[in-house]
Order: structure tokens, then C-alpha cells, then sequence
């Protein structure tokens, strides 16, 4: 169990004193905190209280109250914006109500379950690329950060599949200015990061600069070269509510939020699942036997279709 009587300051953790996640910090003081929220949800049966000073808690890890909270009484909750509009500006992961839905009806076609037919080969493009970059990383035996690398593929995979543009920046150093911000959440003026074993104090001055850069990406991919100039693309379908005039909503600002939260939020989940999933068969190895001859099974030699 956390150390409570170790005294936390806001500089430990995300957050401002009185957000969720600087009062989570605790957890910090574990040397995996995964596993100490494992314990819980199987002594809680996936429903974990925290009792807090002035606050409780409540942590989810089963689907099915997932599927309660985001599906079936979506509307007796919100969502917690602390810290997510000056990333995301007012993208649909920053909105709730009658203008979520406005701002999602014009782009939800890209998801259509017929529509991965179109973004496979783009997706199996980005992974061969991906492949090739990390049979270097182990005949050289170099250590790389894993979910730094899987980031910058599923970026990949955005730009490509669903924007239909090439990747018009370095991914690693883009990757790294992003997290130089959202690892100082709280706006702080000062931040301690660990630089090769010593702390370094991390400035406003270099936040707002990643932001700055980060600001930029959008307009960056939008002016991309086109890989095969696709009709049907989540970038067309969303530039083409901006340009309708009875969607006033849906002006350049709210284009340059949508790419925003597609090349972040869209790209982070994307990748954290497959970090997990890397590690979690590089421990189990006989796991990923029976996945490889499932797949050699059902694809042979040939890509996914």
C-alpha cells in the first residue's frame, strides 16, 4: 500500500492541488503502481473506492462498468476536462451534450466498420515501416522507448489511413514536445524532469514552446503531400463541415482541435495498448506462439484483409 505519511507537493504529479490527479499521487511513492491497483480492483471486484479529505474516487476496471458509465447512463455523468482544453482546444474530447453530437455527425462515417477495408493497406504500410526500424533495434541491441515508438506508429497510421497524408514531421521529436507538456500539467512555472540520473528544472519558458510547436502540426499535416488523393477521408469529411455555412460551429479553429485530438488522443490509446501488449507477450513467449500460428493460419504468407 502507498507510504500516506510521505508529504507530496503539486510538483509531484499532474495537476493543480485540488485536481484528481495531483490527489492520486500517492501512488506515485509504489514501485508499481499497476499492480497495487490490481490488488484493489480484485479485493473491490473492479469497483475501487478512494476516500479522500473532501472527495471519494471511484476507480472502474470491468467492462461492464465501463459500458455502464460511457453507454447505458452516459448521461447521469460528465466528463472531466482538467487540463485536456489547452491540448485539445474544444476537439469532440472536450465537449458534452447537443454539441458533441453537431461536431461528431459530420466525421462519423470514417469509422463505419467498412471503412477499414480502405484503411488497411495504409495500416499494414506503417507497420512494415515500423518493423523494419526495430529488426535494426535488435540486431544492434540499442534500448528504445516503447511507447514512444508505438506512438509514432499509430501517428503514422493517422496521417496515412485517415487524413490521407504523408507524415509531414518527425514524430520522435513531436512525441517528446507533447509529453514535455502534458508531464508539467499543472502550469507551473517550474517542473523537475529526470535528465540521464539528476533533475533538471523544466520552464515555462520550454512548455510554452512545445506548445507552440505542437499548435503548429495541424496546418502542418493538412498541407502535406496527398498519398492517393481519397475522397472518403476523415480530413475531407472534416474540412467540408468547415466549409458548409449553416455549420457555423465548425469553423478553422474546431478543424485545427479535430486533427488535434486524432493525432493525440486518437494516436495515445493506440499506443499504450500496443506497448502493453509487446511487453506482456514478450513475458509470456508461448502466448505469442499461438498468436503467430493463429495468424500464419488464417493469413499465410499475405497481409491481413
Amino acid at each position: 500500500m502507498a507510504d500516506m505519511s510521505v508529504a507530496y507537493s503539486s510538483s509531484h504529479g499532474l495537476g493543480e492541488e485540488q485536481s484528481i490527479w495531483f490527489k492520486l499521487t500517492p501512488l506515485l511513492n509504489q514501485e508499481n503502481p499497476m499492480q497495487v491497483l490490481m490488488a484493489l480492483s480484485e479485493k473491490y471486484s473492479g469497483v475501487i473506492p478512494i476516500n479522500l479529505k473532501t472527495q471519494r474516487i471511484i476507480l472502474l476496471s470491468e467492462p461492464a462498468h465501463a459500458e455502464r458509465v460511457l453507454v447505458t447512463n452516459a448521461d447521469n455523468y460528465t466528463k472531466y476536462f482538467d487540463g485536456l482544453r489547452p491540448v485539445f482546444g474544444r476537439s469532440m474530447i472536450t465537449i458534452d451534450g447537443a454539441l458533441w453530437q453537431k461536431i461528431r455527425r459530420p466525421q462519423q462515417a470514417a469509422f463505419h466498420p467498412n471503412m477499414f477495408e480502405d484503411y488497411f493497406p495504409y495500416l499494414m504500410s506503417a507497420i512494415k515501416t515500423k518493423m523494419a526500424r526495430w529488426a535494426e533495434y535488435a540486431e544492434s541491441g540499442e534500448t528504445v522507448e516503447m511507447v514512444e515508438e508505438t506512438w509514432t506508429l499509430a501517428a503514422e497510421m493517422v496521417c496515412k489511413a485517415l487524413f490521407d497524408r504523408e507524415m509531414p514531421f518527425n514524430p520522435h521529436f513531436v512525441f517528446k514536445q507533447v509529453k514535455t507538456y502534458t508531464d508539467v500539467m499543472n502550469h507551473k512555472s517550474v517542473r523537475l524532469k529526470n535528465v540521464r540520473g539528476e533533475l533538471s528544472e523544466i520552464t515555462e519558458e520550454e512548455t510554452a514552446k512545445a506548445m507552440e510547436i505542437w499548435g503548429s502540426i495541424p496546418e502542418t499535416v493538412i498541407g502535406a503531400d496527398i498519398v492517393d488523393h481519397r475522397e472518403k477521408t476523415l480530413l475531407n469529411m472534416i474540412l467540408e463541415a468547415e466549409a458548409d455555412p449553416d455549420f457555423p460551429e465548425f469553423d478553422r479553429q474546431q478543424v485545427i482541435d479535430e486533427l488535434k485530438q486524432y493525432l493525440w488522443a486518437g494516436t495515445e490509446t493506440t499506443a499504450l495498448t500496443l506497448a502493453w501488449s509487446l511487453y506482456l507477450l514478450s513475458q509470456n513467449p508461448e502466448v505469442m506462439e499461438r498468436i503467430r500460428a493463429e495468424a500464419h493460419e488464417v493469413c499465410g504468407d499475405d497481409d491481413p484483409r
